[in-house]
């Protein structure tokens, strides 16, 4: 259930976002400069890791709360995942084209799709969101191992000074 908070939950906000977010004015050139960058960061397959993920998720999810269902219930599930994602494949491309838009010239666009198209470009490509989610994960883990700290030397010090028993 842990995987399914850290991953589904920011895929499903990004998307209900998606209609919110004010994206600037991008110009043909960055347009056909973020098309190049998406296929050497191979877009498409991210998208079906995450449309192969979110299915995944949802159907353990709707068989703990449907467990009588019959099985094609969930096969029918697992396409209208997949049938969604792609039809609203072309808004998280306009997204992500607006954010790099918003934090990349042309120039640092192309720059990063020619390091994309290097051997090691495609490997980055291939492997960042398994990196992403481990130092997600490595970030959260240090971040209640140290909240913990911090809060219970607060706590010991409230304590010493009378504030609380």
């Amino acid at each position: 259930m842990a995987y399914h908070r850290q991953f589904l939950y920011p895929v499903l906000v990004l998307f209900v976002l998606l209609g919110g977010i004010p994206r600037p004015a991008v110009g043909d050139d960055s347009k056909a400069a973020m098309a190049r960058l998406m296929k050497h960061m191979d877009f498409g397959e991210m998208l079906g890791r995450m449309s192969d993920s979110a299915s995944g998720q949802l159907i353990v999810y709707a068989q703990k709360k449907s467990p009588g269902l019959p099985a094609a219930a969930y096969t029918a599930l697992d396409k209208e995942i997949r049938t969604t994602f792609r039809k609203a494949a072309g808004q998280l491309k306009d997204a992500t084209i607006a954010i790099y838009a918003k934090f990349f010239s042309l120039a640092e666009i192309n720059a990063i799709s020619t390091f994309y198209a290097t051997p090691t470009g495609r490997k980055m490509a291939q492997i960042l969101p398994f990196l992403v989610q481990e130092n997600v994960k490595a970030g959260q883990s240090w971040g209640q191992k140290y909240g913990q700290i911090a809060f219970d030397r607060w706590m010991a010090r409230m304590r010493r000074e009378g504030h609380i028993r």
